[in-house]
């Protein structure tokens, strides 16, 4: 067990969702939660949660750049986040609020049971995204976000993205 444990949340429906995520397969459990905990460590930021985070966080869900359908995939049964990049305002929020919000939603949609049996599907909509997204973007932060999608305790179903502009295309590529 990893010295900074006793610093991480480990009660029993805590533990249950990493549990059911991996069909109490003990190995691959320990293995979710392993990376899953490496990961909170070294991105705490990314998971706390201030009482002035919260308020930025309800202003920023109500632009519709960061949310979680209220429907639930007809084919999987998993839940939907959802983000949509046309509407994000780089000169009122950052892409820290952006990981924040998708983070914090993701964590509070997995503590449902059903959820987390059921799963999550992650839609990426860059259709008018403005240019300056892709070049404000730290790499580091777009590859870390979607190592999290492996490291959340539910069963991660699929990632779609669509309407990635070529200036995007040329700055993830190289």
């Amino acid at each position: 067990m990893h010295l900074k444990v006793e610093t991480f949340i480990l009660d029993d429906s805590y533990l249950l969702q990493f549990l059911r995520a991996k069909k109490y397969l003990m190995d691959e459990t320990f293995k979710v939660f392993e990376n899953h905990f490496l990961f909170r460590h070294s991105h705490q930021i990314w998971f706390q949660m201030t009482e002035e985070d919260a308020q930025r966080l309800k202003t920023f869900v109500k632009t519709g750049i960061g949310y979680v359908l209220t429907k639930r995939d007809v084919t999987t049964g998993s839940y939907i986040a959802v983000f949509n990049g046309e509407n994000f305002d780089l000169d009122k929020y950052s892409h820290q609020d952006l990981f924040h919000s998708l983070f914090t939603s993701l964590v509070n949609n997995l503590e449902l049971e059903d959820n987390q049996i059921l799963g999550y599907s992650c839609i990426i909509n860059l259709s008018n995204t403005p240019a300056k997204f892709f070049t404000s973007l730290p790499i580091v932060d777009l590859i870390d976000s979607l190592k999290i999608l492996d490291k959340c305790p539910g069963r991660y179903k699929k990632l779609v993205v669509y309407g990635l502009p070529s200036i995007a295309v040329s700055i993830f590529v190289s």
